[in-house]
């Protein structure tokens, strides 16, 4: 009886660390325990819980062949976000984010697409969007990161989503491979072809070929049954589309409304036919791999208490999260290491699992993973997997997550707990666990909450500070300092400065996360994996990307302090990396012709210098206004870079550069940023002539830096800082997120509440929220210092918590905010790292304070 107490304690502390570290002092104050049934009610907690009220998928249909070989991206994302608005009939003003898992299509064309999917589904432009990319796990990434948004106070309504169009989107590098993987094993085996790493999955643990064939057969026997008995109805929404005949282009209209890759025929006998793909002798076929496929998945997540206020059923529980780093060489046993530590993290043990749903994306992975969890075959996809189903790289997370919570729907009292799992290329795996909608009421005996309160100051202990902050400098793309350097040689060396400057060991990280925007989301994700290993992490901490346009540093930062106060790890760091040289825009295949229907969505692909004439126009900014805002920038910029302000924050880089003419490669030691020009003045500006529109008043000078860069930030749960005794340079108070008019996007932190991608939208914020222009970018903007897209926003980080510093208890309160492509602004409050001390007073509690949100301010 004390076990299963314990282990239901554990389920209602939804704040748990994932580390044991300290457990007994930092539980949260709203934990509470079962017990007998008198006099006992819900708490507060039970009622804080993340719920799913809806999760729906499209079919997924084989790659270049199937029923969306003709169909954008967009078209695939649009009808599961209509569905669960539709669905609920909720109203989708309500929704505070929604996040995408997305892998291979170019960051910044997927996050335009997703935008522009939400508009054609009628979301309006106050509901942000961004993507998240760890891979094969992405979709089950972005509902973990919905569900610790919520759980951290971002808001309350939030979707997890999952989209991939394999068939449009296929790898892709851009540039030369760094060649200093050849000196890192591990690097190097980031780079292994999928394949590769399953025949060593199978030739190091001795799963047979015929257990893999055995495998596949079994997965399509099973997606078969269910799709003939109508099991997958509850969760395919059917779509309209077209298919065009390669011969003649004729296009067709069709309803797609299964998935096409089942085939219930399949044999051993005839798998054995099948020859290896990967390695002459190998085991790894065609027939007990994956499928390459189409599709995208969505989940609606809310607090438990909007559920019941607004009356909807509950799906499913979210319980915990977990993502563990792995050999990469053998990529495919990540499900092994990571369901073991999530459900621990639930309070359970593997037998109380009823359900799992292990990714397939090779069989001699998934027959490994299941023989040495030791799992009941009955239990682990029972309506088949990945190689009858397909697996669209970023949507698999959310098509799991669907199937999962729909069939323990169908299962009722039989069946309270589930698992989601899966291998993550370059090497890592995922896990979450979930619990059946009904489920939970078992748990209604629960103690009343002044009788659960943890001894000490849990929630102020529990705060999530910022304990270094650093940055490369910023330099001109194509033309600076780091023109002839790789992304992840911008990365590595502030990763390893948080590591080295706090003595920390890196095993205690437990997640990192990349803001970056350009690069192919593969190459991207890779690059990130591999500088982690430049910069001396071991195998075991895992790394994602995260994609929101001009704020993805911030955002990063965002995301980890959210799974920090969510209970997934208690440290983790927030980064930042763009290299603007390598990486420009691209847009793979053709925009969808939609488009001229929706005037937000074509908004959505306006060039940003064109967004910033609108501002300026309809907002009356002159161009007088605009180059005075330059002018100060560079001032400032200038002045700081002088007096040394940048040193604390800066991470000189070693690189070299290549002489265009010759080839010949300089050694170069690059410390400051190289675009700050400190002799800028009006008149030499006013000889520039705009570059967006004939009349207009845009120009070069005016406009952000194209620029390479990385930044990266330290973030961690307060009494673990304590325990350390590491300085605490800052404290994250607040981050918001709003949608604005794409059109406009320059005035998004003026909703959100300014950093200077265009002097037009920075002058406007300045003036709409009467702001004091001396408390504004005093060490200069991205106008002076460079926008590296996925960098800015951890920069702005480490530049603002260091200044807050040097001005010490003079300076308590800093924001970082930015405009967003496509339509949106964030901004996060920090605290100065001392400024916090002053709520320490005995007997006063950090949880008398309120950080209210803005939502849905006007222009």
């Amino acid at each position: 009886m004390e076990k299963a107490i314990n282990r239901q304690r554990v389920l209602l502390d939804h704040l748990r660390p994932s580390s044991s570290h300290n457990f007994e002092s930092t539980l949260s104050a709203s934990a509470c325990l079962a017990g007998d049934s008198a006099a006992y009610q819900r708490t507060s907690a039970y009622g804080d819980d993340v719920v799913i009220v809806a999760a729906y998928r499209t079919p997924q249909c084989k790659s270049k062949r199937g029923g969306f070989k003709d169909t954008h991206a967009d078209d695939l994302l649009a009808p599961v976000l209509k569905a669960l608005i539709e669905k609920t009939n909720l109203d989708p003003r309500e929704v505070g984010d929604i996040v995408v898992g997305s892998v291979l299509a170019p960051g910044s064309q997927r996050a335009s697409e997703c935008r522009m999917a939400a508009f054609y589904a009628g979301f309006p432009e106050t509901v942000p969007i961004r993507t998240v990319n760890r891979q094969c796990s992405s979709g089950l990434q972005a509902v973990a990161d919905v569900a610790a948004s919520i759980k951290a106070g971002f808001y309350e309504i939030g979707i997890g989503a999952g989209v991939e169009s394999m068939t449009l989107n296929q790898m892709a590098w851009d540039g030369d491979v760094n060649p200093k993987l050849k000196n890192f094993q591990k690097a190097q085996d980031c780079l292994l072809p999928m394949g590769i790493t399953s025949e060593n999955v199978a030739h190091r643990f001795g799963v047979t070929r015929q257990e893999q064939d055995q495998a596949a057969v079994d997965s399509h026997r099973k997606a078969a049954a269910a799709t003939a008995s109508g099991r997958f109805k509850d969760e395919i929404i059917p779509v309209t589309t077209k298919i065009v005949d390669p011969k003649t282009g004729d296009e067709k209209p069709i309803v797609v409304s299964v998935d096409d890759g089942i085939r219930p025929e399949t044999s051993v006998a005839g798998l054995g036919k099948l020859k290896a793909v990967f390695k002459k002798d190998g085991t790894t076929t065609a027939g007990n791999s994956s499928q390459i496929s189409d599709g995208a998945g969505a989940v609606l997540l809310m607090k438990r208490s909007v559920a019941v206020r607004k009356g909807l059923p509950i799906l499913g529980v979210f319980r915990t999260f977990t993502a563990v780093g792995v050999d990469p060489a053998i990529m495919g046993v990540g499900p092994a290491v990571a369901i073991p530590a999530a459900v621990k993290a639930a309070g359970l043990e593997l037998e109380d699992i009823d359900l799992f749903e292990i990714n397939e994306a090779f069989a001699s992975q998934f027959v490994y993973c299941r023989k040495k969890l030791e799992l009941d075959p009955q239990k682990i996809n029972v309506n088949g997997g990945a190689m009858a189903i397909g697996h669209p790289l970023g949507a698999t997370g959310a098509r799991c997550v669907a199937t999962l919570l729909h069939e323990m729907k169908r299962r009722g009292r039989d069946c309270r707990f589930g698992v989601i799992s899966m291998c993550i290329g370059t090497g890592m795996g995922a896990a979450a666990v979930f619990e059946r909608g009904d489920g939970s009421d078992e748990l209604l005996n629960c103690r009343k909450a002044s009788d659960c309160l943890a001894e000490g100051s849990a929630a102020y202990g529990d705060d999530v500070v910022v304990v270094a902050a650093y940055r490369t400098p910023q330099c001109k793309s194509k033309r600076g300092g780091f023109k002839d350097t790789h992304a992840e040689d911008l990365l590595a060396p502030v990763l390893k400065a948080l590591i080295e400057k706090t003595n920390l060991d890196p095993r205690e990280v437990g997640d990192i996360v990349v803001g970056s925007v350009l690069a192919p989301g593969s190459q991207r994700a890779s690059e990130c994996r591999m500088a982690a290993f430049y910069a001396g992490f071991p195998e075991t901490v895992p790394i994602r990307t995260v994609n929101r346009k001009c704020s993805s540093g911030l955002q990063a930062v965002a995301d980890v302090a959210a799974s920090i106060k969510a209970g997934f790890y208690e440290v983790g760091i927030g980064a930042g990396l763009e290299s603007m040289t390598v990486n420009s825009r691209a847009w793979v295949g053709d925009v969808n012709p939609k488009v001229k229907h929706f005037q937000k969505a074509q908004d959505c692909l306006l060039p940003m210098g064109v967004t910033s004439e609108n501002v300026a126009h309809r907002f009356s900014v002159t161009r007088g206004e605009q180059d005075q805002a330059a002018v100060d920038s560079h001032r400032k910029a200038a002045a700081a870079s002088a007096s040394g302000r940048f040193k604390d924050e800066i991470i000189p880089v070693t690189t070299k550069i290549v002489d265009p003419k010759t080839g010949d490669e300089k050694p170069i030691i690059v410390s400051v940023d190289d675009g700050i020009r400190p002799n800028t003045s009006l008149a030499d500006l006013g000889k520039l002539k705009a570059v967006f529109k004939k009349d207009g008043t845009t120009t070069a000078g005016n406009s952000s830096q194209v620029s390479d860069g990385a930044a990266a930030v330290l973030l961690m749960k307060r009494c673990v800082a304590m325990r350390k005794g590491l300085p605490i340079l800052g404290v994250f108070r607040a981050f918001v997120v709003v949608g604005v008019d794409p059109a406009t996007m320059g005035v998004g932190p003026a909703v959100a509440i300014p950093a200077a991608a265009f002097a037009s939208q920075f002058v406007y914020c300045c003036k709409k929220l009467e702001l004091d222009l001396q408390k504004i970018n005093v060490n200069g903007g991205a106008i002076a210092i460079g926008h590296p897209l996925g960098t800015t926003g951890a920069r702005c980080v480490a530049t603002l918590l260091h200044e807050m510093k040097r001005r010490g208890r003079d300076c308590r309160f800093g924001v970082v905010s930015m405009c967003i492509g496509t339509g949106m602004g964030a901004a996060a409050v920090f605290e100065s790292g001392d400024g916090s001390d002053e709520l320490c007073n005995a007997g006063k509690s950090k949880a008398t304070i309120s950080y209210p949100r803005i939502r849905d301010s006007r222009i």
